[in-house]
């Protein structure tokens, strides 16, 4: 059973630029994050997304910005902190988020390497359906 008076998520930092967050110069000394390649957005219909590499530690992680009116602000904080306490192997991590000058949140999750639930039936379809494990 979680505590989750002791579960704290750190405080948002202030609105950046996108250019602050994302480089797209993989030798370049700008941004927190190396855009790899973009990436459908999950059916999102006013977001991006791409494949970052986080400059810090090289780790590999899903980004998707998304567009909010300004009042949305607090639930969208919400929400990340929601995901920010969530730890199950079968729920991809939430990592951080960003609030960008624009008006829009980034957040950044766990990459989630095998794809989406559609392409691992799929490809289960063409194994004669192979059933998942608990662990798949």
């Amino acid at each position: 059973m979680a505590n989750w008076e002791s579960l704290t998520v750190p405080a948002a930092p202030e609105p950046m630029s996108l250019d602050e967050i994302l480089s797209r110069d993989p030798f370049g000394t700008d941004g927190l994050y190396e855009v790899e390649k973009e990436v459908p957005s999950g059916g999102y219909p006013f977001s991006k997304a791409w494949l970052v590499r986080r400059k810090s530690d090289a780790k590999l992680l899903f980004a998707r910005l998304h567009k909010w009116e300004p009042e949305w602000l607090q639930e969208v904080e919400a929400q990340s902190q929601s995901l920010a306490c969530c730890r199950h192997f079968a729920v991809v991590r939430y990592e951080e988020s960003f609030e960008t000058t624009a008006s829009e949140v980034l957040i950044t999750m766990e990459h989630a390497g095998g794809g989406n639930l559609r392409t691992q039936i799929q490809s289960r379809a063409a194994e004669d359906f192979r059933y998942f494990e608990e662990h798949d």
